[in-house]
Order: structure tokens, then C-alpha cells, then sequence
């Protein structure tokens, strides 16, 4: 599939922010494979601030792909960005979406992201 290198261009600076997210929750909703899904991660990292709940969205979405352990064990330190930001979040339906993606992680076998409970103040 040729799409599967949209990972290089989701991670492209030049491209329109909006269109980006558009296209990779997209692709991810139709079960796409991405290849370099670490710079999805990149880039989700350096949106959370200002996107909260579109990148949860899209962790979420590539946590329902197949095979997911390489890219958690790959991206853990971006997981943890990311969901130590949401879960401390003031917004409580940020805070609850990181805390649903936490509980996921845990049921997917990594167990040692639940440090972040308490992190969330749960």
C-alpha cells in the first residue's frame, strides 16, 4: 500500500497542521499500516499542548492497530509525554481519555505505564 509512508509526511513541518491530523485519523480509522510510526509519535508529541484530544485520538488509533508491542516498547518515552501531559490535564475529559488510553496500554501487557495514575493525581 503506498500510503503506508505517510508517516514522512504527517512528520512534515511544510504541510498544513489541520490536514495532517485529518489524514492521519483517516488512515488510521480505515486500519492503515503506517511504516515509521516513531515520527507519528514525534509529531503527536510536539502537538499535545495545543491538541490534546486529537493526539489521544490518534494514540488510541494506533493502539487498535495489530502488533502494537513494538511500537510501545519503540515509543515509550513519547507515550509517557504524552499521557503524563493529558493525565495532569485540568480538562477532565482529557484527563479521562489518557486514563482510558492507560488502562489500554495495561490491557495490551504494559503494565508499567500505571505509574502515570498517580501521576493524574488517581
Amino acid at each position: 500500500m503506498e500510503l503506508r509512508g505517510f508517516a514522512w509526511w504527517f512528520s512534515a513541518q511544510a504541510m498544513d497542521v489541520d490536514w495532517r491530523f485529518a489524514q492521519l485519523r483517516h488512515l488510521l480509522t480505515h486500519h492503515a499500516t503506517l511504516d515509521g510510526e516513531f515520527l507519528v509519535m514525534d509529531e503527536l508529541v510536539r502537538h499535545v499542548e495545543k491538541r490534546p484530544l486529537e493526539v489521544l485520538e490518534c494514540v488510541d488509533l494506533l493502539l487498535r492497530a495489530p502488533n502494537t508491542w513494538a511500537l510501545v516498547i519503540g515509543s515509550r518515552a513519547r507515550f509517557e509525554s504524552i499521557l503524563s501531559q493529558t493525565g495532569s490535564s485540568a480538562d477532565q475529559s482529557i484527563r479521562e481519555k489518557a486514563l482510558a488510553i492507560i488502562h489500554r496500554l495495561g490491557s495490551l501487557g504494559h503494565a508499567d505505564f500505571r505509574h502515570l495514575f498517580r501521576e493524574a493525581g488517581r
